[in-house]
């Protein structure tokens, strides 16, 4: 069998030296580029421009175009009244509001001697004293976070980490790896009151080479820091891809992926993390835990690599990884249908579930939902708005459908041609005997190329005074829909009780052959008589009550980190409890890792 240079050779182009140094989202003072405040780049945010919805920047493809049937659409999702709507400016955060920072001179000097970079400045340093929970940006606003690190250290290699990690060891400093920093269940955030320990904030993100690629055998071995659209751009030079497309993929990095198990868009052909990664290596506090053999399967006992998965940096410091890539699809496309309510799309999915063939990505969305997608799709011309009015007013006249009850799934479809037309064609089959009517591809391009500005919307609901989060489950097909309408009676149940604004909406995002993750918003308006995010906690325990109590887990791909951590407990049961705090003994004995997440007495610490 020939190598991947005599490969590269006989095609007449030249084979790539390795290491691939890939062009790095990431500077090291990222609030350069990355807003502080809220989600993203910072010069991209939506914003109201008299009767117009406007998300400024130059970034995306729906940038500076008004969206007034967008503005239109939020305020009847909030039922709130924004005419004089203004931005809330997050107060200062200074150095000396927070207690003084642990000196480490000693450890300073020798990370110096090794040539390793760090940062004492405190914008760097308060940078990373959090993720983008949403308590953390109501921390931001209305209040102070325990703890800032007192170092931020830029390893760039595995090498580099090793040693940071035995220098954290020797001071029994506290280390918390840092990647992108999009972490939403707080599983960055240091909560623990003694204020002595040396808490060094490790950020990963300049380790983001891709160390080799071997087309023969579809591996890859990336450095953990690399950023997802960065590994993906990389790849696709040379003719490969991943197939790992989570929402956050501009921002969020191989290395948070494997810590928190991640999922992506693509799960339904690629898999998800856990079934792309063949090797994992991990800095433990008493050394490297890694397998010593890269082969497609074996049989030798418990997979270690799977103490490193969703681990959420409590184990060690995740510094690269194997991972099994594919050939860039040759043919790819995009479709939609539309569905006269929610539940007969919940039935569509379920019966596209038991296909043998695949397609790339699929979801359903509701009604909710998908007005507010068909309102962001109005920044087209005239013939192409004429267009989309006939399709959809069109359709609701000939099949007497109601706007204001449809649900819509789209889908992206990638292999070679002839393996496309015929899963695509299977799909309008099943969407057909389930009253779906094919929408066409354009509409379906463009949601998904909406999927990562729609990040930024919380932030604007933040400003407009409402909170708003998210709660991923998964769940088995029979309690699918039980579940959803379990979830809507508590939630109408709770709103009628406590007379608040609000808004709910539902998506199917990932579809398995047993079942589905059932990605759910919920959001309120802002209260007179408790504090907000008081109330918002309430709600969320009365949501997640709903969930374990239908048989859902906590988490489809978020993590568990500090958000969830009561909760732990039940969904593993008092061994797993324990088995976990063995490991844990065992691998990190000073408690070097001690980020707090997984451990149980940590919750006695108001969050």
């Amino acid at each position: 069998m020939k190598s991947i240079t005599e490969v590269e050779k006989s095609a007449n182009r030249k084979a790539p030296e390795f290491p691939i140094n890939v062009k790095n989202v990431f500077p090291k003072h990222r609030q350069q580029v990355l807003n502080e405040n809220g989600w993203g780049f910072r010069d991209c945010y939506f914003t109201f421009d008299k009767d117009c919805l406007v998300f400024k920047g130059e970034r995306y493809e729906m940038c500076n175009k008004p969206l007034k049937n967008a503005r239109t659409s939020i305020l009847e999702l909030l039922n709130a009244d924004i005419t004089n709507y203004k931005p809330i400016k997050n107060p200062e955060h200074n150095e000396c509001d927070y207690p003084p920072k642990v000196e480490n001179k000693v450890f300073c000097e020798e990370l110096k001697i090794l040539k390793i970079e760090y940062s004492l400045n405190f914008d760097d340093r308060f940078l990373r004293c959090r993720g983008q929970a949403l308590k953390d940006f109501y921390i931001l606003r209305y209040g102070r976070f325990k703890r800032v690190p007192d170092i931020v250290v830029f390893p760039k290699s595995h090498e580099d980490v090793v040693t940071v990690v035995e220098l954290a060891n020797k001071y029994c400093a506290v280390l918390v790896p840092y990647g992108g920093g999009t972490n939403t269940t707080m599983s960055l955030n240091y909560l623990k009151d003694d204020n002595s320990r040396f808490f060094i904030s490790l950020d990963t993100t300049q380790m983001n080479r891709i160390l080799w690629f071997d087309k023969t055998s579809m591996l890859a071995c990336m450095e953990a820091g690399i950023a997802g659209q960065d590994l993906e751009d990389a790849l696709q030079k040379h003719g490969l891809t991943l197939g790992h497309d989570p929402d956050s993929i501009e921002l969020s990095t191989l290395g948070g992926w494997v810590a928190t198990r991640s999922a992506g868009m693509k799960q339904r052909k690629y898999g998800n993390i856990e079934d792309m990664v063949k090797k994992i290596t991990l800095v433990t506090s008493v050394g490297v835990l890694e397998k010593n053999f890269l082969v497609p399967r074996a049989s030798i006992g418990p997979d270690f690599d799977f103490i490193a998965l969703g681990s959420e940096g409590t184990l060690g410091v995740i510094t690269k990884a194997v991972v099994k890539v594919n050939p860039k699809p040759a043919c790819k496309r995009y479709g939609s249908m539309v569905f006269p309510n929610f539940e007969m799309g919940v039935n569509f999915m379920y019966e596209v579930s038991k296909l043998t063939v695949k397609p790339t990505s699929l979801r359903l969305v509701d009604n909710i939902h998908f007005r507010l997608g068909f309102a962001f799709q109005h920044n087209r011309n005239f013939i192409g708005k004429a267009v989309d009015f006939i399709k959809l007013y069109g359709s609701q006249i000939l099949y007497r459908l109601d706007f204001k009850k449809l649900s819509m799934t789209t889908y992206l479809i990638e292999g070679e041609k002839d393996e496309v037309d015929e899963i695509e064609s299977q799909m309008k089959s099943c969407g057909s005997m389930h009253g779906g009517i094919f929408g066409g591809s354009k509409y379906a391009e463009r949601a998904f190329q909406l999927t990562m500005t729609n990040c930024y919307l919380r932030d604007l609901f933040f400003d407009l005074g409402f909170l708003f989060d998210s709660i991923e489950p998964s769940i088995v097909w029979e309690k699918c829909w039980p579940m959803i309408k379990a979830i809507e009676k508590a939630w109408k149940d709770e709103m009628d009780k406590r007379k608040l604004l609000n808004a709910l909406a539902f998506r199917i995002s990932q579809v398995y052959d047993n079942g589905a993750c059932v990605y759910f918003y919920y959001g309120i308006g802002p209260t007179t008589d408790r504090d907000q995010f008081e109330v918002f906690d309430e709600l969320t325990d009365v949501l997640r009550v709903v969930i374990l109590n239908h048989g859902g887990c906590l988490s489809h791909h978020h993590g568990i980190g500090k958000k969830s951590l009561k909760y732990y407990p039940q969904a593993v049961s008092s061994v797993g409890i324990n088995v976990f705090n063995s490991i844990k003994k065992e691998l990190d004995p000073q408690n070097i890792f001690d980020v707090g997440n997984f451990t149980i007495d940590q919750n006695k610490s108001k969050i």
